[in-house]
């Protein structure tokens, strides 16, 4: 110990100097595993919260898709329905039955153009709205509320085209009302 007694001044202030450093090395040692630990916990709560919005954008999805093949489900139904109603009021080959059926028949799908382009493929919404309006003109070409003469007779003749087209659409509808159903 006589060591400490033969200091001088410059080495006392070296020695509270390195003990100093020691301290403040310790403090900032234990700052920094304390930080570390708290950007652990930081990464870790990421990570849940992104788990988290994960699974509710994979809830919001789920529910619009549910809500999406109801709503399909439900316009599958009334193409079925409507164009099976075509079919039945146009298919007759005698044209005052076809003019009679026409005359009290609701032919309209009433289904938006967006809903038909959300609920259906390009492929589907193509040949329902294909279907439709060459109906529309069919109809504009041929049906009258009162006729003379002959003029009558060419409702079935043109018939045929508006009857195949309405034939795929009731096709087309009952096999996407098997798929829905499973």
């Amino acid at each position: 110990m006589e060591w400490i007694s033969n200091l001088n001044s410059s080495d006392w202030i070296s020695m509270v100097n390195a003990l100093a450093t020691l301290v403040l090395s310790f403090f900032v040692y234990k700052s920094t595993n304390k930080a570390s630990e708290a950007a652990v916990k930081t990464v870790n709560l990421t990570e849940q919260t992104f788990l988290l919005n994960q699974s509710m954008i994979d809830d919001k999805e789920e529910e619009k898709r549910i809500y999406m093949t109801s709503l399909k489900y439900q316009y599958v139904k009334i193409l079925i329905k409507r164009s099976g109603d075509l079919l039945k009021a146009i298919k007759p080959s005698e044209d005052m039955i076809i003019h009679r059926n026409l005359s009290v028949l609701d032919y309209k799908h009433c289904i938006s153009p967006e809903n038909l382009a959300l609920c259906f493929n390009e492929y589907e919404v193509k040949k329902i709205t294909d279907a439709w309006f060459n109906f529309e003109m069919y109809l504009e070409e041929h049906f009258k509320e009162t006729y003379s003469g002959d003029e009558p007779r060419f409702l079935a003749a043109y018939a045929a085209d508006s009857i195949d087209n309405f034939m795929l659409i009731n096709e087309m509808m009952t096999g996407l009302q098997k798929e829905i159903n499973h």
